[in-house]
């Protein structure tokens, strides 16, 4: 028996599968604009009115001692309510790392973005990591290889059509994305999972 030793394929351009590093990749999708009708801006205002609409809910004692904890927190973010102020990785992980401590539990991934768009304000040390690793690579078919992450307008029609209009739109617009490592060809899977809990929505005309 003759061992025979293959090379995987140089992708291109014109290829219908690809594989590319994930830098390579966020690069090609920052070039293209997506389609959407619907402007956002990042702010931490929609996330302190949620979080204070939920302890006026909560009764008894934990609320009572939950009380002076989270109004001292909610200064801290009302300081950083513009989002320019958070001008460094260590300032963005320390007032995530209060607010969101599920985002750093280890291995988890996950990231932190201006509604409906590509702009990215936090990422987990995890997500970096991998995403940055030189070992592993994106596989680029479909909607990806039209450098299109997800539904931008989906998305944020259903938001609209949910919060002013009490209608409800189903759909499976979730994206899965399939990683591959170069020297092993081991693949991993992941399904973007976006949490929409904390986008206030605004209209802005009369309905």
């Amino acid at each position: 028996m003759t061992k025979v030793m293959t090379q995987p394929k140089v992708s291109t351009e014109n290829d219908p599968v690809q594989y590319l590093h994930f830098s390579k990749f966020y690069e090609r999708i920052s070039r293209t604009d997506a389609t959407n009708p619907y402007s956002s801006t990042f702010s931490f205002v929609p996330f302190i009115q949620k979080m204070k609409k939920t302890r006026k809910e909560t009764s008894g004692a934990a609320c009572t001692m939950d009380a002076s904890a989270f109004e001292h927190m909610e200064k801290d973010l009302i300081s950083y309510s513009d989002p320019e102020q958070l001008d460094t990785p260590e300032k963005r992980q320390a007032i995530i790392s209060t607010f969101f401590p599920s985002l750093f539990i280890e291995g988890q991934m996950g990231f932190i973005a201006q509604p409906f768009t590509k702009q990215f304000f936090f990422t987990t040390p995890a997500l970096q990591e991998f995403f940055y690793c030189p070992d592993w690579e994106i596989k680029v078919t479909g909607d990806l290889a039209k450098a299109k992450m997800g539904s931008p307008a989906m998305e944020a029609g259903k938001l609209v059509l949910s919060s002013l209009y009490n209608r409800t739109l189903e759909s499976s617009s979730y994206q899965t994305m399939t990683f591959r490592n170069k020297k092993t060809f081991l693949e991993r899977h992941f399904k973007i999972n976006i949490v929409l809990d904390f986008i206030k929505t605004t209209a802005l005309k009369e309905q």
